[in-house]
């Protein structure tokens, strides 16, 4: 999106001007076939949804009852039946993709909802909140902006089915600026302000890695298409600290550090482990005799001849970005064993 024009990438050419001049473009969110586009509108009271195709405006949907503040349009679900979006008293409404008619509306015991993530199978969505509380609770860190004020991060996982949280996520130190589900909808990652990039079970609630990165530095992350790997876009400012006493200042790294995170774009193997290899196989979509083959080898000591194996695959066997996550993530339970 530019000055509200929608492009064709492969021309360079604009195809569609919208001529709604409240929408706001940073907010636009593409239905998963790219036929629609969601915006929210400057007034905060609005959400519009257009054809990509021709720019006629399809559905508009007033409201004195959304969230006051959120700074993202209505999130499509993956199957493009349903979107998600937030109610001024603290709710989760899902509405019809295709009518814009409620389905359903579920209150969230938080201050505010901060985000919405749909499961990569359209059946759970994540939702950030954050809620005050007192100091030393719990799961709870300091207020960077209020002195002697205390908040506390959650995700909270709800089925869509049934309304109910199903999983519910404490003791996260900082706000989340992304939250991203793996192709099999059973990891989160999450990034938050203090630079950590956490993965947890996205079915127990259970961290199963972290890593560290400067603070404020990562501005998008994604699950490869078979969650083997976790890309990880950069900014390439110089990195600065948490604040102290308001006043932020910068980290003191060495020149090589700096140069290595100035990279743009990053890939990090998130929770490798043998369950991971088994399901990235299972799901490549392979001749079975091949998939009987590398599952014989996924074993501790086996991890070698996998990799071989792996690799002596062609394009015609496998298509090529589940052989470069499987190959990822047996190169890491490789090293995680030496």
């Amino acid at each position: 999106m530019v000055n509200n024009e929608i492009w064709d990438t492969n021309k360079l050419q604009k195809t569609v001007t919208l001529l709604d001049t409240n929408i706001l473009s940073y907010t636009a969110q593409w239905s998963t076939d790219g036929a629609v586009i969601a915006f929210r509108t400057s007034d905060d009271r609005r959400t519009v949804i257009y054809s990509a195709v021709n720019g006629n405006l399809l559905h508009s949907f007033g409201s004195s009852d959304w969230q006051i503040g959120a700074e993202y349009g209505p999130k499509w679900s993956p199957n493009n039946l349903y979107f998600a979006t937030l109610g001024r008293l603290n709710a989760l409404r899902i509405l019809d993709a295709l009518t814009g008619q409620s389905i359903a509306q579920y209150p969230v015991d938080a201050d505010r909802i901060d985000y919405i993530s749909w499961s990569s199978d359209s059946t759970h969505i994540a939702l950030v909140t954050t809620k005050s509380v007192e100091v030393g609770s719990p799961g709870s860190y300091p207020e960077e902006w209020a002195a002697g004020k205390a908040i506390r991060i959650s995700i909270n996982i709800v089925d869509i089915s049934t309304g109910k949280i199903t999983t519910v996520i404490n003791g996260i130190q900082g706000g989340i600026y992304s939250l991203v589900w793996s192709a099999d909808s059973k990891q989160l990652a999450g990034n938050t302000s203090f630079g950590s990039i956490l993965i947890w079970d996205a079915h127990t609630g259970v961290l199963l890695d972290s890593y560290q990165s400067p603070p404020y530095r990562i501005i998008s992350m994604d699950y490869s298409h078979y969650g083997g790997r976790l890309i990880i876009g950069m900014n390439t400012g110089f990195p600065i600290s948490v604040p102290q006493n308001g006043v932020f200042t910068p980290l003191s790294l060495s020149t090589n550090t700096q140069n290595e995170l100035n990279g743009i774009i990053q890939f990090l193997i998130p929770a490798p482990s043998l369950e991971k290899l088994q399901s990235i196989t299972q799901s490549c979509g392979v001749q079975s005799k091949v998939q009987q083959s590398l599952t014989a080898q996924i074993t501790a000591n086996k991890l070698q001849i996998f990799i071989e194996k792996v690799s002596d695959l062609n394009d015609a066997q496998i298509p090529t970005s589940c052989k470069a996550d499987l190959l990822a993530v047996a190169h890491a339970l490789m090293t995680k064993t030496q």
